[in-house]
């Protein structure tokens, strides 16, 4: 603490206030100010390395007040263009890049797939900061209105004395305060009129503030007004009032939005990690996964959800899953509460907004402050995920618990095997009795044929093991090529793909071996990503899902044959739902206009609803014209990876090549390993922000002596020569396009869009069900297309259904707003559903339980799906045989159990009454953690160019230097996000 006497602390202790009117002289006078400033004069070329770099090198140091006079919207502001930055990489279509507030489809995979990125985590706390940044102000500006009424109040006593302005200043501050309480104002001694220490106590620190600050020849310039005794109580009780209604009122919500901003991500991590264990918990055991879909889709609140698993009402969980449920469920409680009270709190914000119209306080701090309520809700609502449907959707993480495939098939051999002896042995006994030489040279003969038959069959199984031996060794020459990375990630990291401290990045920097494979792993991933990415062209390479199609090398040619059939089964429904798209997009479309259909392909949505709104935003003529307009050269229309995406190849022309849409749907589908090449790739932007050339073009990491030199405020010219590096991003730009591509073909594969375009096929309005058939080649061409794509795709076959159930209700009641109106009519969907499920015999032709489907859905075919152990009851004997999971010689996907529809060959089990009613599609765990890489590298984008973002938010500041600096030094120095 400073060994002054000054007002501002004594405000600190006469009002319990965080700050003061006369912050900056304090800082200045104080140990150490030199120090800060020093510090502060740093922090804004440090965060020339983008946030996350500049925070793992930044030394901590005691934050000083903001100065006198600067305003904290800029808190506000900063926290709103970072969000736009945020958006504007999570959109496709760049044109309308701030539309819709794509936050929401972000959200939906929030919660599930990970954490919110860092750059995320900085607008949230940005709001908190600003918040109590727009506290401490409001109350400077409280204070300085009570200046006012003290000014007048003081010239008046001040003129009942003989006191010079000289004597005045050579006075103490104890001094000064007596003989303010002895001005007289009508004859008697303020100290007496008053009555009051505090009130008293308001005009001495102003006397005193007044005195330092050299205003005494205007304080005796003052007007006098002939105030009275009655007007002093007045105006002072009125001026200490209005003190504490901003001191109790506005710090106590902005201390409150602090604490649950931090608390709410807390509560998102802790609910994705009780979803993890459940998972791991249920392992996929029948009874325990019924248990827990039959409580997760009960339509109950997470709190009777409890109550009912604490009660042991819910049935078929050993203690083990009974704990791992609660502890999800608890979770899942906490973050609604959190939520519920970031909600409030937002009307906290705008209630300090209020606050300051009130008091007449300057007009763009009214504006800063209901931004950041704006901001407070937009933040809840991404640290939130999807809390709507996180429970509802747990079963969705791991799927049903299905009987063994490999017994299955083992039964149904056996019984065919039996069948088929019997009936051999019936026509041997004939023909013994008439030819029993013919009999014996036929036997003869068939023990030729079986070793025939032996030997064909153990040349087979040589052939296969072979295959999957020369595949594994494949894979391990394919991982061999990226030694150094894996080394760097598993040995240096232990792990992790982050720098976590200022003493781990020394620690990395100071070992030779690791700076050796910092540097050959990012010459390896550099050269890899231009030369296979921007081609599309990485068959056989290690991002390749056929040629890499796990995680790590399969131990034996079981578990390789089961890895390669998973694959196989993707890998059908990617091609057919390529090959469906391409059949209904129009060659000219394709070839002239591929903008469209890639905006709409690359930003998949959750709901109906936002596809809709999408759709619609797309379609705006301004929107569509710039789509349509897409050359080469501008970069509005698209994010700018799939914009490089599609201009690969282009020759001399502006325009995208007519082929190369074609090439980049129909190009081989991805691998797990390109989660692991793009979260490298992040890590090593980290060193590569560290870096710089030599002369002769040699790449070169920074020294620890450059970043302790920072201790001591100077940048070295290593540390300035990395600073200055042009194309600081390349690395992360070419990631870009890689997580681009991936959510393209994830998106393609199970996304919205290519459920729209199925039932744009198949919907037929004059019955209200799907036409399978059409009579038109053309239209039975395409047909056939969507219902091979829905065959093949369980997860796009259930959005296709929900899509069409909800087009059928809404036509049976006349438009898609009625129907919205009446919530998609889920009470008798609800009913309708139950029904099916009480009745006696599910599978029998139930009049009186289909009789309520009829009515709604006329024309559709209800049947229930029965699982194997559920066919061996009577009940469900004549139920048609649900599809497990089948990893065998001809792989097919799990389809489920359940009321279900029939569709040509196949039946899609229906969607949920809250599903259907809230048009929520299904979104696998595949795509939720494309989307989480896609916007885990442009976070990473755009946090390297927040130096710039800063210098925007404050280019319209009167004080836009002195306001850059102190921004860079707050947004470093503030704990608004660890370093992770």
């Amino acid at each position: 603490m400073c060994g002054i006497n000054t007002f501002c602390g004594r405000s600190i202790r006469a009002f319990g206030l965080k700050s003061c009117v006369s912050a900056l002289a304090l800082w200045a006078a104080c140990p150490g100010a030199a120090f800060a400033q020093e510090t502060m004069q740093l922090a804004e070329p440090l965060l020339d390395f983008g946030f996350s770099t500049a925070k793992l090198v930044w030394v901590a140091v005691r934050e000083p007040d903001l100065p006198k006079g600067m305003q904290p919207t800029m808190y506000s502001k900063l926290a709103m263009n970072v969000q736009a930055r945020i958006d504007e990489g999570r959109a496709a279509a760049g044109v309308i890049s701030a539309n819709m507030g794509l936050v929401q489809a972000a959200a939906t995979y929030s919660a599930i797939a990970g954490g919110p990125e860092p750059l995320s985590k900085v607008a949230a706390g940005l709001v908190a900061y600003g918040a109590k940044k727009t506290s401490d102000y409001m109350v400077e500006q409280v204070i300085e209105q009570s200046g006012s009424r003290a000014r007048i109040i003081l010239a008046e006593g001040l003129k009942s004395t003989t006191l010079t302005n000289d004597e005045l200043r050579k006075m103490k501050p104890e001094e000064i305060e007596k003989r303010v309480a002895e001005f007289k104002i009508g004859g008697q001694q303020i100290a007496r009129i008053l009555n009051d220490s505090e009130s008293l106590r308001i005009l001495q620190n102003h006397m005193i503030d007044m005195v330092s600050d050299n205003a005494l020849e205007g304080l005796r310039r003052t007007a006098a007004l002939g105030i009275t005794v009655d007007r002093v109580r007045q105006e002072m009780t009125e001026a200490r009032a209005e003190i504490n209604f901003v001191r109790d009122s506005v710090e106590t919500r902005t201390q409150e939005i602090e604490q649950q901003m931090g608390a709410l991500a807390d509560a998102v991590e802790a609910n994705s990690s009780g979803l993890a264990e459940l998972s791991g918990k249920l392992n996929r055991q029948e009874t325990a996964m019924a248990a827990v879909a039959e409580i997760s889709f009960s339509g109950w609140t997470t709190q009777q959800k409890l109550q009912a698993v604490r009660s042991n009402l819910v049935t078929g969980l050993d203690d083990a899953q009974k704990q791992a449920l609660t502890r999800s469920l608890e979770a899942q409680q906490r973050q609604e509460k959190i939520v519920s009270q970031v909600s409030s709190a937002a009307g906290d914000l705008k209630a300090i907004a209020e606050i300051a119209r009130r008091l007449d306080l300057p007009e763009d701090l009214v504006k800063g402050v209901d931004t950041a309520s704006t901001i407070a809700t937009g933040a809840a609502q991404f640290l939130s995920g999807n809390y709507l449907g996180a429970i509802s959707s747990v079963t969705s993480l791991f799927g049903m618990g299905k009987p063994d495939p490999v017994a299955d098939r083992h039964k149904q051999m056996m019984e065919y095997l039996a069948s088929q002896f019997a009936a051999v042995n019936e026509r041997l006994d004939k023909v013994i009795e008439l030819q029993v030489k013919t009999v014996e040279a036929l036997n003869d003969l068939r023990k030729e044929q079986h070793q025939f038959r032996e030997e064909v069959l153990t040349q087979l199984n040589r052939i296969e093991s072979i295959t999957l031996a020369s595949n594994r060794i494949l894979q391990g020459l394919l991982k061999a090529e990226w030694r150094s990375c894996n080394a760097l990630v598993n040995e240096e990291m232990n792990g992790a793909y982050s720098v976590t401290s200022r003493d781990h990045l020394l620690a990395l920097l100071s070992d030779g071996e690791t700076v050796n494979r910092v540097l050959d792993c990012y010459k390896v991933m550099s050269g890899f990503l231009g030369d296979q990415v921007l081609p599309a062209k990485w068959a056989g390479t290690v991002i390749s899902a056929d040629a890499v199609p796990d995680d790590s090398i399969p131990a034996g040619d079981h578990e390789h044959s089961q890895v390669r059939a998973l694959q196989q089964i993707e890998d059908r429904a990617y091609k057919a739902a390529a090959s469906l798209i391409l059949a209904a997009t129009s060659r000219e479309e394709i070839e002239r206009y591929p903008a469209r259909l890639v905006s709409r392909l690359a930003q998949p949505m959750p709901s109906a609803d936002t596809a809709g709104e999408y759709r619609t935003a797309l379609a705006d003529p301004a929107a569509d014209r710039t789509l349509a307009d897409f050359d080469c050269l501008e970069s509005k229309a698209l994010s700018s990876a799939l914009g490089e995406l599609l201009c690969f190849e282009r020759g001399t022309r502006t325009v995208p090549n007519p082929n190369r849409l074609p090439i980049i749907l129909r190009s081989p589908m991805l691998g797990v390993q390109v989660e692991r090449l793009v979260k490298t790739g992040v890590l090593l932007a980290t060193f590569a922000d560290l870096s710089y050339f030599t002369a002769d073009r040699e790449m070169r990491l920074i020294l620890p002596s450059d970043i302790k030199a920072i201790s001591a405020n100077r940048i070295t010219r290593n540390m300035e020569a990395a600073r200055r590096k042009p194309n600081r991003t390349r690395l992360l730009e070419s990631l870009r396009r890689l997580s681009e591509m991936y959510v393209l073909q994830h998106s393609l594969t199970y996304g919205d869009y290519t459920a729209w375009v199925a039932v744009q096929v198949l919907y037929d309005p004059a019955t209200r069900t799907l036409n399978l058939t059409p009579i038109d080649a053309s239209k039975a061409a395409l047909a056939a297309a969507a219902v091979d794509a829905m065959r093949a795709n369980p997860v796009l076959s259930r959005n296709v259904i929900l899509l069409a159930l909800r087009h059928a209700i809404a036509d049976s009641l006349g438009s898609m707003e009625e129907a919205k109106k009446y919530y998609f009519l889920e009470t008798r969907y609800r009913s309708s559903y139950e029904n099916v499920l009480r009745a006696k015999n599910r599978c029998a032709p139930d009049e009186i339980a289909l009789s309520e489907w009829k009515k709604l859905l006329p024309g559709w075919e209800i049947v229930y799906a029965a699982t194997e152990a559920e066919r061996r009851d009577a009940a469900f004997a004549a139920c048609i045989p649900a599809q497990p999971l089948d990893l065998g010689d001809h792989p097919q996907p799990d389809r489920r159990s359940g009321a279900a529809v029939r569709v040509a060959d196949f039946y899609v089990t229906l969607p949920l009454s809250m599903e259907l009613a809230i048009g929520k599609f299904e979104q696998p765990e595949s795509l939720l953690r494309a989307l989480v890489l896609r916007d885990s590298v442009n976070q990473a984008i755009a946090e390297r160019h927040i130096s710039a973002t800063v210098a925007a938010t404050v280019s319209d500041d009167a004080k836009a230097e002195e306001s850059r600096k102190r921004l860079a030094f707050d947004l470093l120095n503030a704990h608004l996000i660890s370093p992770n």
